[in-house]
């Protein structure tokens, strides 16, 4: 027959394989299929803004009536943001670039980016200088 166990001890048995397991789940995973693997980090959704104006521009994100600030990009100078979380799969996104120090700004055309791509934007004061590349 069975030995039955006393509650004691299988609570004790319990902790201790808690105690034992615990250390090796919080190392987290280590192994060689992790080695290399892409972070999350990397998936997101880039923006290059290349401004070739002669006024400094706020870049904003703009979907669905919200407008989430990127940052800004000085005069003949480049940065590189990421696009929020919020945004990336988004079917209206569009970028909009206000120079600081006038009244117009202006928004890009619906751009449809997937995880991982970067959206290149090159900005101008006029119209036909301005230019956008996926990939």
């Amino acid at each position: 027959m069975y030995a039955r166990k006393s509650s004691a001890s299988v609570v004790a048995l319990t902790f201790a394989s808690v105690l034992i397991l615990l250390p090796a789940c919080a190392a987290g995973p280590t192994g060689p299929r992790f080695q290399g693997a892409t972070a999350p980090e990397d998936l997101r959704i880039a923006v290059e803004v290349h401004n070739i104006g002669w006024a400094d521009v706020t870049i904003y994100s703009v979907s669905a009536g919200s407008r989430i600030r990127l940052g800004t990009v000085p005069s003949n100078t480049s940065q590189r943001f990421r696009l929020p979380r919020v945004h990336e799969w988004s079917p209206d996104l569009r970028l909009m670039a206000d120079p600081i120090g006038s009244p117009q700004g202006y928004l890009s055309e619906p751009i449809s980016p997937a995880t991982g791509q970067v959206i290149r934007w090159t900005v101008h004061e006029t119209r036909s200088f301005r230019s956008m590349m996926v990939w």
